[in-house]
């Protein structure tokens, strides 16, 4: 079976019932939830979707940091049907080489994505 990894987008519109995406998102979730399909989620996507569900500039009714938090442990980190997938303790040391070597002026996040 593919493996899909699912786009953070999906993971915010899924928690997030104000959006006009949060029907369809919620089905891509259940899908993966019923084994229909196999699905993985990132360091990545965790920590884009707790930006945007705790952010006044991005969503209209972000939720609280604790809150956002205990959404995304119980509905993506402690979901047993999806895949977490994280970089290697090695890409510190890669990431801090990139700082030094380019004279890089971007966040550890932004280091990452490269």
């Amino acid at each position: 079976m593919t493996m899909y990894l699912i786009d953070s987008n999906i993971l915010i519109y899924a928690i997030n019932e104000d959006s006009e995406y949060h029907s369809h998102s919620r089905k891509i979730i259940d899908l993966v939830n019923n084994g229909e399909i196999q699905a993985c989620i990132s360091l990545q996507n965790i920590l884009e979707t707790f930006a945007v569900m705790t952010d006044s500039r991005r969503i209209e009714n972000p939720l609280p940091p604790n809150e956002a938090m205990q959404i995304i442990k119980d509905d993506y980190i402690d979901n047993p049907m999806m895949v977490k997938i994280a970089p290697k303790l090695t890409v510190v040391d890669r990431i801090l080489d990139l700082f030094d070597k380019y004279d890089l002026k971007l966040t550890i996040l932004g280091l990452i994505l490269l």
